[in-house]
């Protein structure tokens, strides 16, 4: 049995990238295309590693945020 973790570059943030004006915050969804992936993101544009914050559901995004993703399996 290896233990060994498949990158998978299938992460995906809904809504997409770009200039999103609101009054408001916006919900921003991470998904992978297989449900077996383990996502991880980080908040600040930084590249994210299985060491960084474990995504659990839809992130509230009240400023200016760069969001990456990085899904394992």
């Amino acid at each position: 049995m290896s233990t060994e973790r498949i990158y998978r570059k299938d992460a995906c943030i809904v809504p997409e990238g770009g200039a999103h004006f609101s009054a408001l915050s916006q919900l921003v969804e991470i998904k992978a295309s297989h449900d077996d992936a383990e996502i991880f993101y980080t908040l600040d544009g930084s590249v994210p590693t299985d060491a960084s914050m474990r995504y659990a559901g839809p992130i509230q995004i009240s400023e200016t945020t760069t969001i990456k993703a990085i899904a394992y399996r």
